[in-house]
Formats: C-alpha cells, sequence, structure tokens
C-alpha cells in the first residue's frame, strides 16, 4: 500500500486543498488517469467507454480534519482552532506540520503531571503549539493550516494506521477500482473537497454535471473493545454497503445479491435519513448515490486503523460489478 502511504502525507486541511494539488495529480497518474481540477478544488478524471449509454462517479474525499493558527505567541507558541471534527483532549503531545510557506514542525505540548491541576490538561488554553521558534509573528501568519503528523505504521493481519485514512484510503481504493475498470460504462473518479467542514465539495463539483450514479466511498467505525457493535464493524471482515432514506436501495440490494452469490465478506448498514458523507450532496444534485464504506477504527484521530483486505476487496467489488445491468 506504498501509495496508500503517499496519500496520507498529501495536506490538504478543508479549505486548503489546493496545498496538495502536485501530490493528488501524481496519485492519480500512478494509476493512469490523467486528473483535472475545478475552480472548487475537486481533483477528478474520467475514464471513458466507448458507445457506453451510462457514466457513473466515484467520490471520494480529499479533505482533512486539521488545525488553523489563531494567534501567535511569544517564544514560538501558536494558539489554534481545529477544522473539522476533533476532539481536542485527543491532540496533547500530538505532532504537527504548520503549513506556512516553509513548512515547520510543531509540537502540541502538555503540562507535565508533576505541575498539572486537576482538569488542567482539558483548558483550551493551555494546548499550544510549540515550534521552537524565536520569530514565529514573522514566518506564521494568522489562519494558517496546520496538519496532524503520524507515521504510517504496519500493524499485524493486513491492518494500516496513520492519520487521513478518512478519506484517502477511500480515494486509494477508487482509483485502484478505476485501474481494473473494463466495463462499457463510462467513469469518473473524483476526489472532492470540503467534505469535513460541511459536504460543499461534491455539490459544488456537480452544479454543472450529472451522472447516472454516483458511488460514495468513505470509512465507518470499526468495531474495538467498547463499542456498540451495532453501529460499529469489525475490521478486515469485509467492507460495508448502507440502505438509507436518501440513496438507491434497489442498487444496494443488487449489490448485495452479488455480494451473496459471491461469497464476498460484508456487512450492512443503515442510514434512516442524512448519513453525513457526500452521498447528500449528491442527491441534492438529483444524482442516484449508493455508499460502500471502509470500516476504521479510532476515527478523527492521528491513528485511524483499517484492512488492507477490505480495501482490495471493495476495488475488485466495483471493477467486477454488473454496473450497466444495474443502471437499466
Amino acid at each position: 500500500m506504498k501509495q496508500l502511504e503517499k496519500a496520507t502525507q498529501i495536506p490538504a486541511v478543508s479549505g486548503f486543498e489546493t496545498m496538495g494539488k502536485d501530490g493528488f495529480f501524481k496519485l492519480f497518474e500512478k494509476f493512469g488517469l490523467t486528473p483535472e481540477i475545478d475552480s472548487h478544488g475537486n481533483i477528478f478524471a474520467e475514464k471513458k467507454a466507448p458507445l457506453s449509454q451510462f457514466h457513473i462517479l466515484i467520490d471520494a474525499h480529499i479533505d482533512e480534519i486539521g488545525l488553523i493558527v489563531t494567534e501567535v505567541l511569544d517564544g514560538g507558541f501558536l494558539r489554534f482552532d481545529t477544522v473539522g471534527g476533533i476532539d481536542k483532549t485527543n491532540l496533547l503531545c500530538q505532532e504537527v506540520t504548520v503549513l506556512s510557506e516553509d513548512p515547520i514542525y510543531g509540537v502540541i505540548g502538555a503540562v507535565p503531571p508533576h505541575l498539572a491541576k486537576k482538569g488542567d490538561e482539558k483548558k483550551d488554553e493551555v494546548l499550544l503549539i510549540d515550534t521552537g521558534l524565536k520569530n514565529a509573528k514573522d514566518k506564521i501568519p494568522v489562519g494558517t493550516p496546520v496538519k496532524l503528523k503520524s507515521p504510517f505504521l504496519k500493524l499485524k493481519n493486513d491492518q494500516l494506521s496513520a492519520a487521513v485514512m478518512d478519506d484517502r484510503a477511500g480515494l486509494v481504493t477508487g482509483l485502484m477500482a478505476a485501474k481494473k475498470w473494463k466495463q462499457n460504462v463510462s467513469l469518473t473518479v473524483v476526489g472532492s473537497t470540503r467534505e469535513e467542514t460541511g459536504l460543499q465539495g461534491l455539490s459544488l463539483f456537480l452544479k454543472d454535471r450529472t451522472f447516472d450514479l454516483a458511488i460514495i466511498l468513505d470509512v465507518t467505525h470499526g468495531y474495538f473493545e467498547g463499542l456498540n457493535p451495532c453501529r460499529s464493524y469489525p475490521v478486515g471482515e469485509g467492507f460495508t454497503l448502507c440502505y438509507g432514506g436518501i440513496l438507491d436501495n434497489r442498487i444496494t440490494r443488487m449489490m448485495e445479491t452479488a455480494l451473496e452469490k459471491e461469497n464476498i465478506p460484508h456487512h450492512t448498514e443503515l442510514e434512516p435519513s442524512h448519513p453525513g458523507t457526500n452521498a447528500y450532496g449528491a442527491v441534492l444534485r438529483r444524482v442516484p448515490a449508493v455508499m460502500l464504506s471502509i470500516p476504521l477504527k479510532y476515527m478523527h484521530t492521528t491513528r485511524e486503523t483499517l484492512s488492507e483486505a477490505d480495501m482490495r476487496s471493495l476495488a475488485d467489488f466495483l471493477a467486477g460489478f454488473d454496473w450497466e445491468k444495474a443502471l437499466r
């Protein structure tokens, strides 16, 4: 999963995705696609099928949760706020990259236990980025985005761990499917923006485009001890497909039938109303949507963990399913 590792290192904090343009272009090209970028930062590539009457979209968002500098203090310390859904208590002692003109490494400090008063470690004012700079005000403007940094780790049983698996894993899965795509159905893969801060990117991409179906690839909660097994799914035992109030349940049922017939491990999940993913933006633009997800442990932290086997299984299924028959 060398390409996944590279993908997780590309800087693309929500709202600042164009910082990662070169990295994403190289990623698309590695899978044999010629990428383009629109005015909203969405990166996409098309694979045309001759004489095809159908055109499918595979979407996975490229933006990531992160931080933004709100104040530059003396001694190289930075105050910050979060971009996207982050529990600040998970940020203590994390490494970061301040995405200034010349990127600067930093760490988020913590009060030593010897000096801490009860509850201090949870106060926002304790959380500062320490860059070590004496002239930070000259180098880091307020409004600079900050990427959460973490090494890419290979665990046992094909499990992989890093920040930004949500949703670079979905993007790489979609690109793997596109590389294997041999069906008589045209395909566009889009890495969409601004999902973590309001689901705007895909909706903007679809403003002047239409497709017969949007396949939304994202992550879902992977089970670990202490979670509700009804709302989380075992990592390494198959991807999930979703039934929901705004989704195309007819095609979802056809996918599930094919999965059962071929004995492909999978799980089903339910989202009766808003699924909290780009499926919402697709449906608002009158594009029917289905949603498939990769179980992921420790979502929205720097140690998001999933299974390579689940990604490969999902990519193979997407490339091999009879989409033309489903869309007739």
